[in-house]
């Protein structure tokens, strides 16, 4: 069976990534379209040998549509995810923002691809980092209960999209021209990245845990 898709966030690099995988796995598409921002829309990304237009996210947009990949931030997948469960659509959202919500099933199918079957129309993505540790950590689990983990992770600045990639290239042509690279505060990271190690992922929180270290905790104990 062949299916009518829809990709929002096609232009950014978690949505590129998502229609090379697709068409790796030579996924059933009949119908696809595909949406991002208004900043995105009229660009075009190729899939299969043929260039596909990028349109904008708006009223109607998803409808016909059978399933809606979202590779888009938490607040966009907030205000679009209902939309295109309206439309009819099944929504799988790569983002935040509904991985917590206790209705939501959170899956990685080769450890809890049971609950698929739960699922009202959206299904979530667990965070990179949990989806690694979940598949290391199933096995295990099947033979002992894991009492503590201790958990490190060493992530490239493509894990911050786009904008991670275009402020490493910036501050490492800076540095091939030697002029110094200045960094943090205009693209996504605090500090300088070329170079660099930053220990910490997003926001850290009143228990001192970054952002990455409280979804991690939360997301594995869901899955």
């Amino acid at each position: 069976m062949s299916l009518a898709v829809g990709v929002a966030g096609a232009t950014g690099a978690v949505g590129g990534e998502l229609l090379r995988v697709l068409e790796e796995r030579g996924f059933p598409i009949a119908v696809l379209r595909l949406f991002a921002s208004e900043d995105g829309a009229g660009r075009k990304r190729v899939f299969c040998g043929r260039e596909h237009p990028v349109g904008a996210l708006a009223g109607g947009c998803f409808d016909g549509l059978d399933v809606v990949f979202f590779a888009t931030a938490p607040a966009v997948s907030r205000a679009w995810v209902p939309r295109a469960r309206a439309a009819g659509a099944l929504a799988i959202d790569n983002s935040s923002a509904f991985r917590l919500d206790p209705d939501v099933p959170l899956v990685v199918p080769e450890v809890n691809g049971a609950a698929l079957a739960e699922h009202r129309g959206l299904i979530a993505n667990p965070n990179c980092t949990t989806a690694l540790l979940v598949m290391a950590l199933a096995p295990l689990c099947g033979l002992a209960r894991p009492l503590r983990l201790l958990v490190a992770t060493y992530q490239a600045v493509s894990g911050a999209g786009s904008a991670g990639v275009e402020e490493l290239e910036r501050e490492l042509s800076a540095a091939a021209r030697g002029e110094e690279a200045a960094g943090g505060g205009a693209g996504p990271f605090p500090e300088r990245i070329a170079g660099n190690v930053i220990p910490a992922i997003g926001p850290c929180e009143l228990s001192r845990s970054s952002g990455e270290e409280v979804k991690v905790r939360a997301e594995t104990r869901k899955i």
